[in-house]
């Protein structure tokens, strides 16, 4: 459960905006978007497969960059 303390003065927007940050960052959001629909197990293994071989990608090409200067 994510909780915000208040801290001295702090104004109710503050609070929200650090609320709003820890939310973000714990990454609930985005398994609320994934969870709105069943995703089949193997549909989950061939997106997060691609993710990553897109990720791998980005390195090696930003690597050989860097090599070539």
């Amino acid at each position: 459960m994510i909780r915000v303390e208040r801290k001295g003065r702090d104004s109710i927007e503050k609070m929200l905006r650090k609320f709003k940050r820890k939310v973000e960052d714990a990454g609930i959001i985005a398994e609320i978007k994934g969870r709105t629909y069943f995703e089949k197990p193997s549909d989950i293994q061939r997106r997060k497969r691609s993710k990553s071989l897109k990720r791998a990608k980005e390195v090696r090409k930003e690597s050989q960059e860097s090599w070539s200067r």
